[in-house]
């Protein structure tokens, strides 16, 4: 039950800074140049739309759930694991190093730039402006745009 509970219950992130801690709930970004580093997180990432294209960095995290993400600028560094990734409206992604992404979703306008070793299980896009642009040995299991 301890469990079930501490699953439910989110992390808020309101102050910028790095962020090392393995969190086994979901976080909500509410504040931009949050940089998320060397973690793990067995909930979801939720970040808040009230950003105005902020920046958001991953180094080496590990996310169980989703990264649901508006009107944010966000960095991928390192190796990441990411379960699900949805990007909403006015999101610009720059993936670099190795990103291994079970099911990306695009839904608004937004700009994803993937460099070197990105792998993507399954990549649907219902959003004809969306630009997906991809450098380097970057895989898709499955695309649908």
């Amino acid at each position: 039950m301890k469990n079930l509970i501490s699953k439910t219950i989110s992390t808020t992130i309101d102050k910028q800074g790095t962020y090392s801690k393995n969190i086994d709930s979901s976080i909500i970004i509410t504040v931009g140049n949050v940089t998320l580093k060397d973690m793990e997180v067995n909930g979801n990432i939720i970040i808040s739309e009230n950003l105005d294209k902020k920046d958001i960095n991953f180094h080496n995290i590990k996310v169980h759930g989703k990264i649901i993400a508006n009107n944010a600028n966000l960095h991928f560094t390192g190796e990441n694991k990411i379960g699900e990734f949805h990007i909403g409206e006015n999101v610009r992604t720059n993936m670099e190093g190795k990103n291994n992404i079970d099911f990306l979703y695009i839904d608004g306008f937004s700009y994803t730039d993937m460099k070197n070793d990105t792998y993507i299980k399954k990549a649907i896009s219902n959003n004809a402006d969306s630009k997906l642009f991809c450098w380097g040995e970057n895989r898709f299991f499955y695309l649908k745009l």
